[in-house]
């Protein structure tokens, strides 16, 4: 594409800045809600793979979980509609709350990365109904 008239550095510069303006615009919201979305598929997958023996992760998923109780353990949705549960709430379950002799029916711990508590995380919350 060909710029008309004399071009000098003031142009260029504000074609730049004029560019850079909307760099933070819909297109920054929208990127966000992508990676959103990329985290919420993600932490599925590991869901999928590591918490299914106990929760219903998903209603679709492959097989049913194998424990059942006492206590029954609530399915993804279930926390998620929870009134308290927070991003912070989650990760704070999900990297504490374990089973041990004394206390073994809690939940035992999944052993996940910072990255997978993330995404398991982004996960249940997107399961949240909105209202």
């Amino acid at each position: 594409m060909a710029l008309r008239g004399p071009t000098n550095s003031s142009n260029v510069s504000a074609a730049l800045i004029l560019g850079l303006a909307t760099v933070g615009g819909p297109a920054a919201g929208q990127a966000q809600q992508h990676d959103d979305r990329s985290a919420a598929g993600l932490g599925r997958a590991v869901a999928l793979n590591v918490c299914t023996s106990c929760h219903v992760v998903t209603p679709d998923q492959e097989f049913p979980p194998i424990f059942d109780g006492p206590p029954k353990p609530p399915t993804f949705s279930e926390i998620a509609n929870r009134p308290a549960v927070t991003d912070e709430s989650l990760r704070r379950f999900i990297t504490t709350t374990h089973s041990s002799v004394t206390m073994p029916v809690r939940m035992p711990n999944p052993e996940l990365m910072d990255d997978q508590v993330r995404n398991v995380v982004s996960y249940i919350l997107s399961l949240k109904k909105k209202p």
